[in-house]
């Protein structure tokens, strides 16, 4: 599931035209976390998890490969 989440943040991410500093600064993590996140060194909490898919503006569904929305 790991790889999924990785390869669906990196599309979601360059779908929504922001940078990983901008998400960050959205989301209110350091640019560090996300690029750890992106690469998946790490797992987002779920607090994390959920500011993501509403930043990207994505489901949970999609980022973890459950649906292709």
């Amino acid at each position: 599931m790991r790889e999924i989440f990785v390869k669906r943040f990196a599309e979601a991410l360059e779908k929504s035209g922001m940078t990983q500093k901008q998400l960050a600064a959205k989301i209110s993590v350091s640019e560090q976390a996300v690029s750890d996140h992106k690469k998946g060194d790490i797992v987002p909490s779920l607090d994390t998890f959920y500011l993501i898919c509403s930043a990207l503006n994505v489901s949970a569904d999609f980022l973890l490969g459950f649906s292709e929305i």
